[in-house]
């Protein structure tokens, strides 16, 4: 019985260890947008000072192990506890007073890489606390043979390790903030330290200290959970209002606090698919401050309320201009917000308007939030409009639909998932559902320009995505729009240019500068076959 308790205990421990550096990973990829390499790295550093306390508790044994172990899950729940909130407080405190370290976020391996090991110290001190586990376990498998004992505690530590990848990809983080996660797994150390406890020979005084250290724990629990809103609030408005000031003290430190409690909060929606965050209206005066609200998906930005008519009537307005056609049916792929079909539903020729949308949470946001159905205007509800929940990917593989026209809206493919939407196969399946003289229009990520102070980026997102187009067969391809650019495509090669005479009078002036061709992007593009991405061999979009 107290062999399978103790495997048990083995089992939950290696569970929670595994799970908070997932939870790091999850957050130095909000940090860098460079998924792989924070993994790589984290799970390095963590097997590295996991060895290495490991190595420290047989050099320095204790005599009791159950003791050492019921101290050290104490230690590890309170790490777990506070560890989203000191990661999200240290990244806007730097930020802010270390502003040239976090400069470019992101947009460079080796950027990526100096706040990855940066914030190591999270993943090492919780590999360093874990690495004592192991050893503590297997002496309290001391009735077993060395070896039997070593090889259950080991197999059961992997097994656990393995429910952990699942617990915190398909259960805590798609459902709950990362805070909320990592409380919860603390939790589960402090129930293994209950466990423990229950094992030990202890006399009533040794109790009640061990009760006393435990409820100090829980106390500090309580103090993470009624904190963290505020923390994860102030990181929100740093990161999103890109607040720098060269100088510390702690009277600025002070102000500094005191401005960012009196900004209105960002809205944060934590779905099983993606962050949604919503920055309020009214910030505060520009040009410091940004006084329209803003959508991010994962943390990158869709839009804004200034950018909504540029972005959406250039989509949708200049691709029917270009196809020179109004189409009847038209599949929208992303879009969930609405805002691009009620530009499409302003032409009475359109029937009818089939539109995927990967996240339900989006579809009810655009059915409900106010900022959304002040620019929608309820155009989800419209009964030309049929709205599929589902991933487009796997909607274009199964459907067996044509349609006149179909536009692509998807976020910035910032990794290996979201690039296969941007892949040849992908387009390939999108020719596939065009109607003999259909077109689509997609948005394009380019880079319009360059710092010649830096290293260039190759290849360019143009390169990419004109190399990609070309392989999946479309013979039509114009680029067009300076300030928000798209790619229109079609299944025939024809001649396309804007007919600006036949533009519709309710289009904005500055969403005509920007119906101009960008001839130069698909000149320039260097189109060769190491720059086609596909989803057997992905490329990087930078």
């Amino acid at each position: 019985m107290r062999r399978n308790f103790i495997l048990l205990l083995t089992f939950l421990f290696s569970l929670c260890s595994l799970s908070y550096q997932f939870i790091i990973m999850r957050i130095l990829d909000q940090f860098t947008m460079d998924e792989i390499l924070g993994q790589s790295v984290t799970l390095g550093f963590y097997l590295l000072f996991m060895g290495i306390g490991a190595a420290y508790s047989y050099w320095k044994k204790s005599e009791d192990p159950t003791r050492r172990l019921f101290r050290l899950e104490l230690l590890l729940s309170l790490a777990g506890a506070f560890l989203v909130s000191l990661m999200y407080g240290s990244y806007a405190f730097l930020s802010v007073y270390a502003s040239e370290f976090f400069q470019a976020k992101g947009h460079s391996a080796w950027n990526s890489l100096k706040i990855i090991l940066l914030f190591q110290i999270f993943s090492a001190a919780i590999g360093f606390l874990s690495g004592f586990e192991i050893p503590c376990l297997q002496g309290m498998l001391e009735k077993d043979s060395q070896k039997s004992a070593m090889n259950k505690i080991l197999g059961v530590n992997y097994l656990g390790a393995l429910l952990a990848s699942f617990t915190v990809s398909l259960v805590l983080v798609p459902r709950l903030n990362l805070g909320v996660s990592s409380l919860l797994i603390a939790c589960l150390n402090l129930i293994g330290a209950l466990g423990l406890l229950f094992l030990q020979n202890l006399n009533i005084k040794k109790r009640i200290l061990a009760g006393l250290q435990m409820a100090a724990v829980l106390a500090g629990m309580w103090m993470s959970a009624a904190s963290f809103a505020q923390i994860e609030q102030a990181y929100l408005k740093i990161y999103y209002l890109e607040i720098h000031n060269d100088h510390f003290s702690f009277e600025n430190f002070k102000t500094l606090r005191t401005f960012v409690k009196t900004l209105p909060s960002v809205e944060r929606y934590v779905t099983p698919y993606q962050m949604i965050d919503i920055t309020p209206r009214d910030w505060g005066y520009e040009p410091y401050l940004k006084n329209d609200f803003t959508l991010y998906l994962n943390m990158q930005p869709q839009f804004s309320e200034s950018s909504i008519s540029l972005y959406h009537q250039t989509m949708a307005h200049g691709g029917l201009n270009l196809a020179g056609v109004i189409p009847k049916n038209i599949l929208i792929l992303g879009a969930g917000d609405g805002l691009l079909a009620h530009e499409l539903l302003k032409y009475p020729e359109v029937e009818s308007i089939t539109l995927i949308e990967l996240d339900p949470f989006m579809i009810e946001l655009a059915e409900q939030h106010e900022y959304f159905l002040r620019y929608n205007q309820h155009s989800l509800v419209d009964p030309r409009v049929h709205v599929i929940v589902g991933d487009a990917y796997a909607y274009l593989r199964q459907s067996q639909n044509k349609f006149q026209a179909i536009f692509v809206d998807f976020p910035f493919p910032n990794n290996y998932e979201l690039s296969k939407l941007f892949s040849r196969e992908f387009y390939q399946l999108l020719r596939s559902r065009l109607s003999d003289d259909g077109f689509a229009v997609l948005d394009a990520p380019i880079i319009r320009f360059q710092d010649p102070s830096k290293d260039e980026i190759k290849p360019l997102p143009q390169d990419i995505i004109v190399s990609t187009l070309k392989s999946a067969g479309f013979p039509c391809i114009l680029f067009y729009g300076p300030v928000e650019p798209f790619v229109f495509v079609s299944a025939k090669a024809k001649d396309i240019h804007f007919d600006y005479a036949k533009l519709p009078n309710f289009i904005e002036n500055r969403v005509l500068l920007n119906l101009t061709n960008l001839n130069h992007v698909l000149n320039e593009a260097d189109i060769r076959e190491d720059n086609v991405n596909s989803i057997y061999k992905p490329k990087r979009f930078r």
